[in-house]
């Protein structure tokens, strides 16, 4: 999480990191982590900055696991690839950390013989494998469209060969939306 906070941009804890995990961060309210978090997953080289030291260059072998009780913390919109998303339901057995970590140490060395001696095929893509898609990243996914995306999507289709005057569909949309956030969306809002 200070990695991704940090206002000096101190990451050092990145340089060796193969799993991240973001826990209770709010993406959607902090843009510099958001930003930072994007250009992470999806860089085959990040740049380092240990407190003291110049920057450095290394190769990305970082994945990230972001944890959150808000579905709105971690902001996934239509088309995102680089996200997969899903709710995890209450446990229906809560074990103690001090007998979790013991666990899950004891199991440590048969998981890492799973991982090692697991097939996994080739992709030139820096994520490796498809993102998986889920119920939950569709909902927020929806929940993170602009009204105009959603005005598109529902009531407009493609129908090649025809025209709408740019003004028509302006109007269209304006009746459309919510008279009490009408007023956010003048013209030039709508075209950009």
């Amino acid at each position: 999480d200070t990695a991704l906070t940090n206002p000096s941009a101190f990451n050092g804890e990145l340089s060796s990191a193969i799993l991240s995990v973001v826990e209770e961060t709010d993406l959607q309210k902090s843009k510099v982590a958001y930003n930072r978090i994007k250009d992470w997953v999806l860089a085959r080289t990040i740049s380092i900055h240990v407190k003291g030291l110049t920057p450095f260059m290394i190769v990305n072998s970082n994945h990230f696991i972001q944890c959150a009780n808000d579905i709105r913390a971690c902001p996934v919109f239509p088309g995102d690839s680089r996200i997969t998303m899903l709710y995890v339901n209450d446990l229906k057995e809560i074990i103690p950390k001090r007998q979790l970590i013991p666990r899950l140490q004891k199991e440590a060395s048969d998981f890492l013989a799973a991982l090692l001696n697991l097939e996994i095929f080739y992709d030139n893509d820096r994520l490796a494998i498809p993102v998986i898609e889920t119920q939950d990243k569709k909902e927020a996914q929806d929940a993170n469209r602009s009204y105009l995306e959603e005005f598109l999507d529902e009531q407009c289709f493609q129908s090649p060969g025809e025209w709408i005057k740019y003004s028509d569909l302006y109007e269209l949309f304006r009746e459309w939306l919510d008279p009490n956030v009408s007023y956010e969306w003048s013209l030039i809002k709508f075209g950009k």
